[in-house]
Parts: structure tokens; sequence; C-alpha cells
């Protein structure tokens, strides 16, 4: 029996991979210490109660340290990947709204470019009082993405672009939900809270426009695709 599974969904799973492969070429590191009985005996003792004070306050100062870095290294990592997000949502946008024949899917390419145009400034704007600095480099995935899109023309066009859509957008709503409750900075929190609404507009224009003008149905199988 075939499992079925949402267009978003399939997609999303297969993207989602791809960055994480991208992003943690490493995986998680979570900091451990393990644990120790000192010698007998008074003076033994006394050095061992000595050396495992110190040793716990380096231990918590390194850990205090290694949080504060990681913190800040993943709020460098969504902003990142946000303005190269952005920066491809304008460049297909503009490009399918360029080509595309079907005026369904140029006017969802048009709100693409103007509302990610919008974003992009807000982010910019927020990574500046956060005191973070724009790469100004879009990732190699979103490159790809972008340079797969516009082999295409006609219908095969419209439908790779609603796919994507679809995809990216769903990844998108799970990326920034938990950045608008995790990262560091409120300035960065407020971002991704305030683009939540828009990008859950995306994701539901761009699914209608898979079942309405791609003709793909939501329980629809790679078979039957």
């Amino acid at each position: 029996m075939k499992t079925q599974l949402t267009i978003g969904t399939a997609l999303t799973i297969a993207l989602a991979g791809m960055l994480y492969a991208q992003n943690n070429p490493m995986g998680n590191n979570p900091m451990g210490g393990a644990s120790g009985s000192g010698a007998s005996g008074s003076g033994a003792s006394g050095q061992s109660n000595s050396g495992s004070s110190g040793a716990s306050g380096q231990m918590n100062s390194g850990a205090s340290g290694q949080a504060d870095r990681t913190s800040s290294n993943d709020q460098q990592e969504f902003i990142n990947e946000a303005a190269s997000g952005n920066a491809t949502e304008i460049l297909i946008g503009q490009f399918v709204a360029d080509h595309t024949q079907n005026q369904q899917i140029k006017q969802f390419a048009q709100t693409l470019v103007q509302d990610h145009q919008d974003a992009q400034k807000k982010l910019q704007q927020a990574a500046q009082q956060a005191g973070v600095k724009l790469t100004g480099e879009m990732l190699p995935v979103h490159k790809a993405m972008l340079q797969e899109l516009q082999k295409k023309s006609g219908k095969d066009l419209d439908r790779a672009f609603v796919f994507s859509a679809v995809a990216d957008h769903h990844k998108d709503i799970l990326e920034y939900t938990y950045a608008s409750e995790n990262e560091p900075s409120s300035q960065v929190k407020q971002y991704a809270s305030q683009s939540i609404p828009d990008l859950q507009k995306h994701f539901q224009a761009a699914e209608k426009l898979a079942s309405d003008v791609v003709g793909i149905k939501d329980q629809a199988t790679a078979s039957q695709r």
C-alpha cells in the first residue's frame, strides 16, 4: 500500500533534509561532563575539593560561554538563511512573472516579489539593531532552486514554481515560528513573528494554485502526479 503524503509535507521533507545536511554537516554537539571520585585522606580530600571547585567553575564558565556562542551562531544562521530566502523568492518571482502565461501564477509571483522585498528591508533593520552583519550571499541550495527554475518554461515552469512555493513556505513557517520563540535578540524575534502571517498567506495561495491551476490534489501520490 502506497503511503499518501500531501504536497507540502513531501516536498518540505526533501527540501528540509537538503538544508539540514548543508547547514548542519556535523550535527548537534551537546555539552557533557564526566564525574570522578577523589582520593582518600585529609590532604587528598582537600586537594580534591579544591580541584573540584576550580574545575566546576571552569566547566560552568565554559558551558555558559559555549551556550552564548551557540545562541549567537544560531541567530546568525537564521538571519543569513532568511536573507537568502527572501532574495531567492524575489528573483524567482520576477522570473516567473516575466515568463508565465498564466495570469493567476503571474499575480502570485508579483505578490511574492513585493512581500519579500518588504521582508528583506525589515530583516536588514532587525539585523542591524541586533548587531548582526548580513553576508549578502545566497545559500547554495537557494542558488540551485533558482537555476533549476530558470531552465523551465510553459507549464513545466508553472508546476515547478508552485511546488517549490508550497515546500519552501511550509519549511519557512516552521523555522520562523521557532525563531520567534527562541532567538536571543528581541528585534529578530519580532521580525520572525511579524513575517509568519505573510508566509502562511503565501503557503495557502500556493496550495490553492497547486489544486486549481496545476491540477494536483492535496492527497495525490507521486505515481498519480
